[in-house]
């Protein structure tokens, strides 16, 4: 066996190995930050949605055209 190909099956060993706990590492602190912000944050972000989507929409179309000079 090549010293690349134990490097590279070395590497895949280690991915393997340690994949799974650093995916899970994450995830629980991804959880922990959702909680500890709590519903109150998740109702002001909800509320700043409706207000830009639904009732403001020309918000995230831009300018109304009349309100845009004509190019010459």
């Amino acid at each position: 066996m090549t010293g690349a190909r134990l490097v590279i099956l070395a590497a895949l060993a280690l991915l393997v190995l340690f994949g799974w706990p650093v995916a899970v590492a994450i995830g629980a602190g991804a959880v922990v930050v959702a909680l500890a912000a709590g519903r109150r944050t998740v109702r002001e972000l909800r509320g700043a949605w409706w207000l830009v989507t639904v009732q403001r929409p020309g918000l995230l179309a831009g300018p109304h055209p009349s309100l845009v000079s004509p190019v010459p």
